[in-house]
């Protein structure tokens, strides 16, 4: 332990080989003016005549950094203790300042938790780094405003299995579902070195779990909150699935500890424990239909005046539980040797109903326009739709990481790790219900949100039960889906971690990923004869959402449904939705890396190869319509790829405090796996049973080879307890993935069959990615005068530009997901030693998450793309320390009661949905023993 003010400017001569810590310490401080002394294990570096007594710099077991030492009124000298948001900053910024990449961490506060609600959202803290939202939650990461899909997600550097969002058929790895217990730190790699894996062109995301040597002894932390959710007046009287109700009063509990043991501690544990459970309401209105009447005098293609052709008003309950246990056993048998086991489970169990009642299927042709806001429609349909969405996960993941260090400064090192991901939800049911009476009246688009409003004798129809007769779901649905990976790794490193001069690594890896895809359907035989009249299936409540003011909803009690209609079953249609989305994906990575290290004082370079041999298999079903069900036909996969690629990085310190790095690489974006194994292949054939086209994956589809150019200055100062730090990058992306239609010869069921039109995902030309970011973090200001110096100061901000070559003819000037402008701004102050208050502005820039085309793949669909809209959000947090052990907090998450709005149409000018899901309260208390 030491005193950063001690060591400020001195420089210790270099050493080598294995030497126990006091020989260590009296050879690097020979010269330096300073002496060392013992205080039962921990080694305290002090001046020559240090003060008898004097207290550490950080106290042992603590995450609190300590701050250059003062003095008192009497001359002597006192140590300043950090903690808090300044703490998790300075933290943050040692870290950075560490590494040779492209790199920002969050780390855990001395407290032992993130700074934010969950992982995603605590990654926000960082420049360049967003979360995709799930509804009120973060639920993905993404980097530098590309698709979620282009990044690594790791786990204790292990790859993650995952089945994507909700079983499909992405790489997405859905981190709301991870609990932050025994977590030390959240890490994002932006550059890329050889000893890491290809597959990412935004960054490397990493979860580093804690260890028992990272205390001196025994630490424990206990954390209880309880949580709050404004919007909790959808009515509740009909549930499926457990949980749900109008209380919407969650829980979390939390428990994280650490210890070693043996004749010289030799051992070590981490056990890490989390429940959390809440229960909110959501309501949504959506236009998913709109009409383009009228003249188009403004030439975009569309008519001027326009109208929503159905409203759909949607409420919600969503119950989620999660409970999550990390267990970790370490092994020091010496300086030199380490052995650590970690395993891991993780469960999500979510429970959500979901209401609609709506009207729609009016056609352009049945509208009328009577002026630039309004007119009349008719032939229209009500509409009750009432599902269970489940949400049933499980992931466990068990790694051993052992390494030994040699004399000749080398260490050798290797992980093995197995990790699964299972959804399985069986029997959740979908009803949707309609009017066989047609619904007349008139439109309003004056207001912010439209509305369909019935005439006096639609109305009554709209409103009345017996007047939905006309079944078109009745289904009860099953999801499962799996993945496993199996991932080891081994490595040869000499003198590459900091030590001047020449130094290497050398390594292998090798990653096995399977995943299986069974969703299946017990499909109800439609029909207007389901008797409904003689039940009182639905109810009106008196409950309305914005956009519908006056206009209650219908409601269907589905679960009496179920009990009391029972189900006519289709088994023709049941058969096909039993097959049509099941599929088989497998990918074996086999890479070698070697890598060339040299530094001095003032530099360091780092230049690598990494080679990649990809193999893919797997299966999917392609159907044929055939009478009296589709015909099934099970089609292999047999694939792959191989990659070399190089990475170069330059680390140049022109100052002590001033950091420049450069960094060159080639990555990969690999394919998600229905890309290649799409499930739910279709085939037509004409009547001379030629196959005329098809709907199919892509096992030839090869991965995106991007180019990086990444740079950075970085300026630490204060102690480097402050950063400024600004940045810009550039991606030249080479066969960019795209679903594409197109003429080609393919083989079905081993005939060949020319000239035949292929929908699949293809390989594009390109794509070029390009941004700027900044990032300041002001952790100590106490050079301010009072009262401002107790204040901490953390910011960060985004700019991407893109484009992409989708075909010959058509250029588009975004991604995905890409958000063109980020920020994020968190001000945090001390009011006493015992107070703190955080204030959090997040700013999410509008994206699509969808590129919607014409049929001939020309040009842009103006009537049916989307986009959200900007997101602005406020968070705030609350901590009183009642003692040095016992913590209490308050935090209040999107003060500002800010909905999520997706717009559509041209310039998308018109409301496609609107959600709302109210503010969320968390007051809770944490003790450490």
């Amino acid at each position: 332990m030491y005193d950063q003010a001690l060591l400020r400017g001195k420089n210790a001569p270099a050493i080598r080989g294995a030497s126990s810590v006091e020989a260590a310490l009296t050879r690097l401080l020979r010269g330096s003016g300073l002496t060392y002394r013992k205080q039962g294990k921990t080694f305290l570096v002090v001046w020559e005549k240090a003060t008898p007594g004097a207290k550490p710099a950080r106290k042992p077991g603590s995450a609190a950094l300590a701050a250059p030492a003062a003095e008192d009124e009497a001359g002597h000298r006192t140590d300043i203790i950090v903690t808090g948001e300044r703490a998790v900053d300075q933290s943050n910024i040692a870290r950075k300042y560490e590494k040779d990449e492209i790199y920002d961490s969050v780390n855990v506060d001395d407290a032992g938790q993130l700074p934010d609600f969950n992982i995603p959202e605590a990654m926000r803290r960082i420049a360049g780094v967003s979360a995709i939202y799930d509804e009120d939650e973060g639920q993905f990461m993404t980097a530098r405003g590309l698709p979620v899909s282009y990044n690594l997600t790791t786990f204790d550097d292990m790859v993650m299995a995952t089945i994507g969002g909700y079983g499909d058929g992405s790489r997405n790895i859905n981190m709301q579902a991870i609990p932050s217990t025994a977590l030390k730190r959240l890490e994002v790699y932006k550059s890329h070195m050889s000893d890491q894996d290809l597959g990412w062109v935004g960054a490397h995301f990493n979860t580093d779990t804690r260890s028992a040597f990272d205390a001196k002894g025994l630490y424990l932390i206990v954390r209880g909150k309880l949580n709050y959710f404004t919007a909790n007046d959808t009515p509740t009287a009909v549930p499926v699935g457990s949980h749900n109700s109008d209380n919407t009063l969650g829980y979390q509990a939390d428990l994280t500890m650490s210890d070693h043991f043996g004749a010289d501690d030799q051992f070590g544990f981490v056990l890490g424990a989390s429940y959390y459970y809440k229960n909110r309401h959501q309501y949504k209105t959506q236009y998913n239909n709109l009409a383009y009447l009228g003249e188009d005098a403004d030439g975009d293609g569309v008519g001027d005046i326009v109208a929503p052709r159905e409203l759909r008003a949607y409420a919600y309950t969503n119950a989620i539980k999660r409970v999550g246990v990390v267990a970790k056993l370490e092994w020091k048998p010496g300086p030199m040797s380490y052995l650590a086991w970690t395993g891991a489970l993780y469960t999500m169990n979510e429970s959500e109903n979901r209401f609609m009642h709506g009207i729609r299927g009016i056609s352009e042709s049945n509208m009328t326009v009577t002026d630039a806001t309004s007119g009349t429609f008719k032939k229209g349909y009500g509409e009750i739709q009432a599902a269970y969405f489940p949400n049933n996960r499980r992931q466990i993941s068990s790694k051993l990481h052992g390494d030994h260090s040699f004399d000749n400064d080398g260490k050798l090192s290797f992980d093995l790790g197995y990790s699964q991901h299972r959804l399985k939800d069986n029997a959740f049911p979908d009803v949707s219900i309609r009017t066989l009476t047609s619904i007349s009246g008139t439109y309003d688009t004056s207001g912010t949100f439209w509305r369909l409003v019935p005439d006096a004798a639609s109305n009554a129809a709209w409103y009345s039960a017996p007047s939905y007769v006309n079944v078109t779901s009745n289904d009860i649905r099953s999801r499962h889906s799996q993945e496993r990976v199996i991932d080891f790794k081994a490595d040869y490193d000499w003198h590459t971690r900091g030590e001047p001069g020449l130094g290497f690594k050398a390594g292998i890896k090798i990653t096995d990923l399977y995943r299986t895809r069974d969703d299946g359907r017990i499909r109800g035989v439609r029909g207007t004869d389901t008797g409904i009249t003689d039940y009182d299936f639905a109810y009106l409540s008196d409950f309305e959402i914005s956009g519908r003011d006056g206009q209650p909803m219908l409601m269907l009690d589905y679960q009496r449904w179920q009990q009391v209609m029972g189900q006519t079953e289709d088994t023709d249609s049941s058969y096909e939705y039993d097959r049509k989305d099941d599929s088989a994906y497998g990918e074996t990575i086999k890479a070698g890396y070697a890598m060339v290290t040299y530094a001095d004082d003032r530099f360091k370079l780092a230049a690598g190869l990494r080679y990649e041999d990809v193999d893919v298999r797997g299966w999917y079903n392609a159907v044929e319509a055939a009478s009296p069900h589709d015909l099934y036909s099970r089609q292999n996969i047999n694939g792959g790829y191989n990659s070399l690629n190089p990475s170069v990085s330059l680390r140049y310190a022109p100052a002590d405090n001033l950091r420049l790095k450069l960094a060159f690489s080639q990555t990969l974006g690999r394919p998600n796996p229905d890309q290649v194994a799409k499930s739910g292949e279709s085939v037509s054939f004409d009547a001379d049973d030629t196959l005329t086209s098809a709907t199919r994956g892509n096992p030839d589809l090869k991965p995106r080879r991007s180019s990086n150019f990444d740079a950075t200055l970085e300026y630490y100062f204060n102690g480097r307890k402050n950063l400024i730090m600004i940045g810009g990058f550039y991606k030249d992306i080479r066969d960019e993935i795209v679903t594409r239609t197109s003429v080609m010869d393919i083989v079905y069921d081993g005939i060949l069959y020319e000239n035949v039109r292929v929908k699949q995902p293809q390989n594009a030309e390109n794509a070029k990615v390009w941004g700027a970011e900044a990032q300041i973090v002001l952790s100590d200001l106490s050079f301010l005068p009072k009262p401002f110096d107790r204040l901490g100061f953390n910011a960060n901000a985004l700019i991407t530009g893109a484009e992409m070559q989708y075909n010959d003819d058509l250029k588009l000037d975004f991604l995905p997901y890409q958000s063109k402008f980020v920020a994020n701004v968190a001000v945090s102050y001390e009011w006493t030693d015992r107070l703190e208050t955080r204030v959090a502005y997040n700013f999410l820039g509008g994206y699509q998450d969808s590129v919607s085309l014409n049929s001939d793949e020309t040009a842009v669909n103006l009537k049916s793309q989307r986009r959200w809209t900007n997101w602005e959000t406020v968070d705030a947090k609350l901590q009183y320390k009642v003692t040095d052990k016992l913590r209490l907090q308050l935090e209040a998450k999107n003060l500002t009661d800010a909905n999520r709005r997706k717009m559509q149409g041209p310039s998308f000018q018109y409301i496609y949905e609107e959600n709302e899901f109210g503010r969320s309260f968390f007051l809770g208390a944490s003790y450490r023993f």
